[in-house]
């Protein structure tokens, strides 16, 4: 990072990545955010930096005070933790960037509270402590081995059924018993066959004995919150057959319209049918389920569908990095299940195409959250509204494309109009959030304007 971009990034929300410090004087929550980033994500914290506002007001002495904070993670972070400190100048502003990448020796916790108290993560753009299964899920992620690559040693072989298994792949290929080994469905150690924890949960007709949690919840609510619930259902099939299950109680409580092409009558969903199923299928094929107390939820409201399963994003990605198509298998042994039955396509894609399908339906995108210790895909039924522009400030919107940021008087110039008019025209795409302005203070000669990310 350097002064050519600091523009672009102070227009960038405080995240899973990013915090803005004014100062050095909460050095407590700077260290625990420099442990959160190092646990999950990476990040970056700017201080100097106005969190509300985004003004810029520099630091004091940015050499002795980067000095010391290196010296503070030295000291407070157990095992070690070497991040990045520098001080640069951004319109004579000095400001202090400390960067975290993610770390290949988490868990890092405060060496005086100990790793009980003290491995925080990130999720969001909040800070907070792990508890002792998301502790497990830290320490695990480190492993090259998955939670369903693992031996689950308290069942016996005959928990998966050939003629289950076959029953399922009838539609794409014959299965025989080498199958069950090569699909990672069981492993032969020694002399014995031992299922694979995902074995167990694709396949084992008795896996809510082992795993209780890996199962469908569902409800359709008559309102935008759960105070009244109109139906519900819970689904406990092997988790292949969850999907067409799931959009069947999905089906009857939304809105179905048929456009006829040809002799053909194809259904329109309000919300798109390939962008529910492949959230549906996601969130099965994401979940941890290394996590108790915590089903895959379906809740759909008048004005909404959300999807969500359990567990955080994988170490290292984040929500813009799913949109763009990066990802990770948290559980490889169901993904691979997953794609040999036809359920995905292709690796990485299924976020883009819900995306993309809910943009041609002219909805609202989908909203990726990370909730607690779940993920949660929203689905909006409301058409797009957005903010009314007039023409001028579409020409305002326009040039800020083409040249990336600009000063009142270019605008004035460009526009021909008055000042007033301008930082007028300037406030109301401020407050609109569809744009924002950078500066040092609230006369700063050298503000500048940008489109906000």
């Amino acid at each position: 990072m350097h002064s050519m971009n600091i523009e672009e990034i102070i227009t960038l929300p405080e995240g899973k990545t990013l915090e803005f410090k004014e100062n050095t004087e909460g050095r407590v929550k700077i260290l625990s955010t420099i442990i959160a980033f190092s646990n999950t994500s990476g990040g970056q914290i700017i201080i100097g930096i106005k969190d509300k506002t985004r003004q810029v007001i520099g630091v004091e002495h940015p050499q002795d005070l980067a000095e010391s904070l290196v010296n503070m993670i030295h000291d407070s972070v157990e095992p070690r933790l070497l991040p990045n400190v520098k001080v640069i100048s951004f319109r004579g502003k000095n400001l202090i960037i400390i960067e975290i990448y993610p770390s290949v020796l988490r868990p890092h916790y405060e060496r005086s509270k100990g790793k009980l108290k003290s491995t925080y993560i990130r999720i969001g753009s909040t800070t907070r402590v792990a508890d002792a299964d998301l502790l497990r899920v830290i320490e695990r992620s480190v492993i090259p081995k998955s939670f369903d690559e693992e031996l689950c040693y308290e069942a016996t072989s005959e928990e998966i059924s050939l003629a289950v298994v076959s029953k399922s792949f009838e539609q794409h290929r014959k299965i025989n018993s080498h199958d069950l080994i090569t699909l990672g469905l069981m492993i032969k150690e020694r002399e014995s066959f031992i299922p694979t924890i995902g074995g167990i949960l694709l396949f084992s007709k008795n896996r809510l004995n082992y795993f209780p949690d890996s199962w469908v919840q569902l409800g359709a609510f008559d309102g935008n919150d759960k105070k009244k619930i109109i139906d519900s259902q819970q689904i406990t099939t092997l988790l292949p057959e969850i999907i067409d299950a799931a959009m069947n109680f999905v089906k009857r409580h939304i809105r179905i319209g048929i456009k006829t092409e040809d002799i053909r009558h194809i259904e329109l969903w309000e919300i798109p049918k390939i962008a529910l199923r492949e959230a549906i299928i996601n969130a099965i094929v994401h979940s941890d389920y290394s996590l108790r107390g915590s089903p895959i939820r379906i809740a759909i409201f008048i004005d909404r569908i959300e999807i969500e399963n359990s567990g955080l994003l994988l170490w290292g990605l984040t929500i813009e990095d799913l949109k763009t198509g990066i990802s990770k298998l948290r559980n490889p042994v169901i993904a691979r299940v997953f794609k040999e039955l036809g359920l995905i396509e292709q690796w990485g894609s299924g976020i883009q195409r819900m995306i993309k399908a809910c943009e041609e339906a002219g909805l609202l995108p989908p909203l990726f959250e990370e909730i607690g210790a779940r993920i949660r895909v929203t689905f909006f039924k409301k058409q797009i509204k957005t903010p009314t522009t007039d023409n001028v400030e579409e020409k305002i919107i326009q040039n800020l494309r083409e040249k990336g940021s600009l000063s009142n008087k270019e605008i004035v110039d460009f526009l021909k109009l008055s000042r007033r008019t301008v930082i007028k025209r300037l406030s109301q795409l401020v407050n609109n959030g569809i744009i924002s302005e950078i500066s040092t203070s609230v006369t700063d000669p050298k503000k500048r304007y940008v489109l906000r990310k």
